[in-house]
């Protein structure tokens, strides 16, 4: 099952030299208090984060990333 922790963003990448961009994603009550439980852990909240990238030319991809959300220190 699924759960949506993090509310959906919309982003124009523009042009860009580095293949690699950082998103700040805040997290949804709910993603506040799975992580308040369960993040405390050492191995952290495991996530999934959906992804859809569009080009200049309409060509779209669709992607899935695992990730783990982890506590600053």
């Amino acid at each position: 099952m699924f759960l949506r922790l993090t509310p959906k963003l919309k982003r124009g990448l523009g042009r860009t030299e580095s293949r690699a961009v950082t998103v700040q994603l805040p997290l949804t009550k709910l993603g506040q208090r799975l992580f308040a439980k369960l993040g405390a852990t050492p191995g952290g909240l495991p996530m999934q984060v959906q992804s859809s990238i569009r080009d200049r030319r309409g060509v779209r991809i669709d992607a899935n990333f695992p990730t783990v959300l982890r506590g600053q220190r």
